[in-house]
């Protein structure tokens, strides 16, 4: 992924970015049983619309995005939120590593397309506890992009 893909262009990213439905992410909520006290890894984080919409849904969270310009937006919106159960890493999605079964769920927004995706899905499934689930939302089919 080109690394300076967004730069100059995060303040208007994170203004007009159209957002996820509230509906759409109460049925994940629901589907995926959480309870409350377990963990959501949102990859490909961005201006943070996942991982803080979320959060409330979560003991922790950990937020992961390879541009710093897009975690700067992402904390800012925390804060002002008062979202303070987030921990942000500012790393691309294939440097990150867990423990196996370590999320409740992972979530990636308009992000799975820039990703190593052959690599990625096997390392996502063995951070899921079982039987929990990888959302991926986008706008246009996940397989499609560069």
């Amino acid at each position: 992924m080109n690394r300076h893909l967004f730069q100059g262009t995060v303040p208007y990213y994170a203004r007009y970015r159209v957002p996820y439905p509230q509906a759409l992410l109460s049925q994940v909520c629901e589907q995926a049983q959480l309870t409350g006290s377990g963990r959501l890894l949102d990859l490909g984080c961005g201006t943070g619309e996942l991982a803080v919409r979320l959060s409330p849904r979560f003991q922790d969270v950990i937020a992961v995005d390879p541009d710093a310009e897009m975690l700067a937006a992402a904390q800012q919106k925390a804060r002002d939120q008062q979202v303070t159960n987030i921990q942000w890493l500012h790393q691309s999605a294939e440097r990150f590593s867990a423990e196996p079964d370590s999320f409740e769920l992972v979530t990636i927004g308009a992000a799975f397309h820039w990703m190593d995706r052959p690599v990625m899905a096997p390392r996502i499934r063995s951070w899921l506890q079982p039987q929990q689930p990888l959302v991926i939302m986008g706008y246009t089919s996940i397989w499609s992009g560069n």
